[in-house]
């Protein structure tokens, strides 16, 4: 029978590895009221659903009523996915953590096909749109600007 000094040990060792292991992991999530946002090697999942990362056209905080947190907002094709009452600080991360997986795949796109697509420059004026960066005529100009070139 081990020594209390052995079991404590042996408890310390688990602990340590289990940590390694999720420092390791590439999953990274975020709670809000009601749901939860998983983000893994493949995208982010929202329920049962998956979201691709190729669908993903931004995400960021905006100040929320409540004095729980911060309001994450996902942009993704065809709307935007609202997850209210989330931790500051866990919306950061997981912005953080979205933002490097989003830029690697577009260095990995860039790369391989070494320049950036028509529908790409499209979308990411969009995003600009949405956020106000962009009004309306300048959206339509850059949108017909690349549509030529398809």
């Amino acid at each position: 029978m081990p020594s209390n000094k052995e079991i404590s040990k042996m408890l310390r060792t688990k602990i340590e590895e289990k940590s390694k292991i999720e420092e390791s992991s590439d999953y990274v999530s975020v709670t809000g009221y009601g749901h939860r946002l998983i983000m893994g090697p493949e995208g982010i999942k929202i329920g049962n659903s998956l979201i691709p990362f190729k669908k993903i056209n931004g995400i960021y905080t905006e100040k929320d009523n409540s004095v729980l947190g911060v309001k994450l907002k996902l942009m993704v094709n065809g709307g935007t996915i609202k997850i209210k009452d989330v931790n500051q600080k866990e919306a950061n991360k997981f912005i953080i953590a979205v933002s490097e997986k989003l830029k690697e795949l577009e260095e990995e796109k860039i790369e391989n096909t070494g320049e950036i697509s028509p529908m790409d420059e499209i979308k990411k004026a969009k995003e600009l749109l949405d956020i106000g960066a962009l009004n309306e005529e300048e959206f339509i100009e850059i949108k017909e600007k690349y549509l030529k070139k398809i």
